[in-house]
């Protein structure tokens, strides 16, 4: 097999040519949509039948015409006519609606990791300080106290974290 014959059996089907019919009839809703921008029922039908007939991508072309006249609508008209051309872009490429990730350590996170910390560092600077008489009994009491309460700290820390990583997964792979 030659490399025409194989690219004519890789290449999509052509789509079918639309409808006369159909073609006359977006022509009559998308001229009762500039009729009148601002109303929204003329808008619901031409999209309505746009979507039936998989005529998106001439339903985006006439709204973003309507944008880019900016002599002959005004910008209120125009305003309208960029949300009706976002909606249909969506709908062409599914765009997910935004949702807010959170991968960055909030302030009071970081705030608490950083006592957890330090809360350890002084727990093992206490043992070493014991061990060797340098510090006060009361000091090495309290460093002591805080070496267990830093590790919960950390321990619960990436916990949450992970959690929250492995939520954020499941989300997505669906």
């Amino acid at each position: 097999m030659d490399e025409e014959q194989l690219r004519k059996k890789l290449a999509p089907p052509a789509p079918p040519a639309p409808d006369p019919a159909l073609l006359e009839r977006e022509e009559e809703l998308w001229a009762k949509v500039t009729a009148d921008l601002g109303k929204e029922e003329p808008h619901k039908e031409y999209l309505g039948l746009a979507l039936k007939n998989n005529l998106l991508l001439q339903a985006s072309r006439r709204y973003g015409s309507v944008i880019d006249a900016k002599d002959r609508y005004s910008i209120e008209q125009r305003r309208v006519a960029r949300k009706y051309q976002q909606n249909i872009l969506r709908i062409l490429f599914l765009a997910p609606k935004e949702e807010k990730i959170e991968t960055k350590l909030g302030s009071l996170e970081a705030l608490i990791l950083f006592l957890a910390t330090i809360g350890m560092l002084g727990g093992a600077a206490a043992f070493f300080s014991d061990n060797f008489g340098i510090a006060s009994p009361i000091l090495v009491a309290m460093l002591r106290m805080m070496f267990p309460l830093g590790l919960c700290f950390v321990v619960v820390f990436i916990w949450v974290r992970i959690r929250r990583a492995k939520s954020f997964a499941d989300r997505h792979q669906q």
